[in-house]
């Protein structure tokens, strides 16, 4: 009975192995298929993902950042970053992932490789079960495009903005019927400076007897009302006298918002010269 006993208790002590084991096997599996996962995931994203430990050495890379030196993942395993895609000997001084690691908190720099090209490198400090730090993720995203298109549009805005500053014209931007900018010639014919009309109502700049006219002429252009851009009016100067101007109006999108664009012509010279005209008239006919 003791033998059948001692058999009867291996029967079910190899039972129980064999279900442990048919355990260990399936979490294993299971184990893989979420690594797998995660790879894949990984391997979709366009940005470069590099896992290093502490000493910089690469330890697992993404599809991305492969591609991007066109080799293997198992040829990129114990090499440095900074050797791979910078040609350097030595870590970069303001290298994101270095200091990612110091201070245990991620860190975002934008910088450019000697090929040309602008990146946006990000580090995050990686830690095990005990919260130390022993590695970190580098995170960097080709940007070169969106660098060339910023610097595309501030040679444009720039070149925009001399035109307006040096016009003939005053020129002023109008938001909210408050004042956003006006430019140098607007300030000369005004007697006003930028800085003492800005954020002010454009209506406390119109000579009093045409403040009605201008407002209503203002509020019915972006009504969406099919009316003239072009009339004539007058500005209040500093000093209380009256300028009679030519006001060209448009509304744009300015960020983001329905903005008038002005355009204002000085007519005092041209309704000096018309007054002479007419007084010259006046004295041929007499």
């Amino acid at each position: 009975m003791a033998g059948k006993r001692t058999r009867q208790e291996l029967e079910r002590r190899v039972e129980d192995l064999e279900h442990k084991l048919a355990t260990l096997r399936g979490a294993s599996r299971k184990q893989q298929e979420s690594e797998r996962e995660k790879e894949a995931i990984l391997n979709s994203l366009v940005e470069h993902v590099i896992y290093e430990d502490k000493e910089m050495n690469i330890l697992w890379a993404n599809r991305a950042a492969c591609e991007s030196v066109g080799l293997m993942c198992e040829q990129l395993i114990g090499r440095h970053c900074y050797e791979v895609w910078l040609q350097r000997r030595d870590p970069c001084p303001d290298c994101p992932v270095i200091k990612s690691m110091e201070t245990g908190q991620p860190q975002e720099i934008a910088k450019k490789t000697p090929d040309g090209r602008a990146w946006f490198i990000r580090g995050y400090p990686v830690r095990d079960a005990n919260g130390n730090i022993i590695g970190a993720i580098e995170t960097t995203l080709e940007i070169t495009e969106q660098k060339r298109a910023e610097e595309a549009l501030k040679g444009s805005e720039e070149k925009y903005r001399n035109l307006v500053e040096r016009a003939n014209d005053g020129i002023a931007i109008i938001q909210d019927t408050l004042i956003k900018y006006i430019n140098p010639r607007l300030a000369e014919i005004s007697g006003y400076t930028f800085e003492e009309v800005a954020g002010k109502p454009f209506s406390d700049y119109i000579y009093p007897d045409e403040i009605p006219k201008v407002v209503d002429h203002y509020n019915r252009r972006f009504a969406g009302e099919e009316i003239p851009s072009i009339y004539e009016t007058a500005l209040r100067h500093k000093n209380g006298s009256k300028i009679d101007i030519e006001f060209n109006a448009s509304v744009i999108i300015y960020q983001e918002k329905p903005t008038a664009f002005a355009i204002i012509r000085d007519l005092t010279e041209r309704k000096h010269l018309e007054n002479q005209l007419q007084q010259a008239r006046k004295m041929e006919a007499i």
